[in-house]
């Protein structure tokens, strides 16, 4: 798995039930809850996946470490 960033190796949505998983360089893996359709497709097509995570994400949605 090639990383998209130096710190998120991968991110997945699923616009069905609004979560997105994002599993980091590291290993670990969270999922974020009710994170819009809208404000994931701008995440994922961000030049830089790490500033909008810190932005946009992190700390403004409810999340669950996964592993």
């Amino acid at each position: 798995m090639e990383p998209v960033s130096s710190a998120i190796a991968k991110i997945d949505y699923n616009p069905d039930v609004l979560i997105l998983r994002i599993t980091f360089t590291d290993g670990r893996i969270y999922e974020y809850y009710g994170v819009p359709l809208e404000l994931a497709n701008l995440f994922m097509s961000a030049p830089s996946k790490g500033k909008f995570y810190t932005h946009n994400i992190r700390g403004h949605f409810n999340q669950q470490r996964i592993l």
